[in-house]
């Protein structure tokens, strides 16, 4: 009878730690996966600003290279 216990609780042993360790590596795949998003989205974060900072660098047009600016604008939308 001993035999039948130790066979059963060795079962329902083996059963609930396979439960856990399943319930274990599906929480460290989600974690993975928010630290990859995360990290994903810092990225592109530093990309765009890299971006904005380029254009911030531009020096600001006045007087007349502002107006050729608006003329050669103007005319590549008048050949439409």
């Amino acid at each position: 009878m001993s035999a039948l216990y130790s066979a059963i609780a060795s079962f329902f042993t083996n059963l609930i730690l396979k439960g856990i360790g399943a319930w274990r590596d599906r929480k460290e795949t989600q974690e993975i996966g928010e630290q990859r998003a995360l990290r994903d989205a810092e990225r592109e974060n530093a990309e765009r600003k890299a971006k904005a900072d380029a254009e911030l660098v531009k020096p600001i047009k006045q007087g007349d290279d502002l107006v050729d600016s608006i003329r050669d604008r103007s005319k590549f939308f008048s050949d439409d």
